[in-house]
C-alpha cells in the first residue's frame, strides 16, 4: 500500500484528469481488487472496469484563509 497525495496549482482540466486516472485503474487489476472473508478465508475479488468518478469539491465560496481546513 503506497498512498500518495498531490497538490496541483493552476488550472486543471478535471475531465482530462478523470479520464487519465480512470485509464490507469482500467489497466491495472490491482487497483480494482478487494478482499472478502469467505468463512474465515480471504478471497481475492478483481472487479471489472467501471466508470471512474473523480469527486469534485468547489471551495470557492470558502474564504481563502479557511480553505485548507475545509479541504481536510
Amino acid at each position: 500500500n503506497m498512498p500518495t497525495a498531490l497538490q496541483l496549482s493552476g488550472r486543471v482540466d478535471a475531465d482530462a484528469l478523470g479520464r487519465a486516472l480512470g485509464g490507469i485503474v482500467r489497466r491495472h487489476e490491482v487497483l480494482r481488487t478487494t478482499y472478502a472473508d469467505d468463512g474465515g478465508q480471504p478471497v481475492q475479488i478483481v472487479h471489472p472496469p467501471a466508470p471512474f468518478d473523480l469527486q469534485r469539491i468547489d471551495l470557492r465560496a470558502v474564504p481563502a484563509d479557511a480553505r485548507e481546513d475545509a479541504l481536510h
